[in-house]
């Protein structure tokens, strides 16, 4: 099944990670043009674009897969993050407060410090929401919980609460290996 979108994306992800960046264009586009209306393909082709620096294809693609999929945190911090690719920080605010009101904020700030540590593009409030999640809200991943944790205190200036989450990190770490 050479055209199945559902074996083209995980193959261009494994291109991608091996750094054939060519292939995994080639591949998550093809996955895209078979299954246009699957919003994780779209994403997954906006990621794609961005590792490759094709920024506003990736910007584009990433607008698709938000009309596709409005409520999905992943994918508006994935544009925001290509707004920051293309050195343009007001935008990436902006697509972070144009969430629908639908959207749990504290799933999208967990998301936003999570896959491309980014504490510092939330606004005070959203990091003070932060602070306060727990590993759930980190799919209990607790070593993300306290990475994110961490950074987010030393970003306010915390260094005492920064440190501790800190050394929680390093011991998830290693619970994890």
């Amino acid at each position: 099944s050479p055209g199945d979108p559902e074996l083209l994306r995980p193959l261009a992800i494994a291109e991608r990670q091996q750094g054939r960046l060519a292939e995994s264009l080639r591949d998550m586009r093809a996955a895209v043009e078979r299954d246009p209306r699957n919003a994780t393909t779209v994403h997954l082709l906006a990621d794609a674009l961005l590792w490759a620096r094709h920024l506003d294809e990736a910007r584009d693609a990433a607008d698709r897969a938000l009309a596709l999929a409005p409520e999905v945190s992943e994918m508006i911090e994935g544009r925001a993050m290509i707004s920051l690719a293309r050195g343009d920080l007001a935008d990436a605010r902006r697509v972070l407060a144009a969430a629908p009101r639908s959207v749990d904020r504290a799933v999208l700030a967990a998301a936003v410090s999570m896959y491309y540590d980014l504490p510092w593009l939330l606004d005070d409030g959203e990091q003070r929401r932060l602070l306060a999640l727990g590993p759930d809200a980190f799919d209990g991943d607790r070593m993300s919980w306290a990475w994110s944790l961490a950074q987010t205190h030393a970003l306010r200036g915390d260094r005492d609460r920064a440190r501790t989450y800190a050394e929680s990190t390093v011991v998830a770490v290693d619970e994890q290996l």
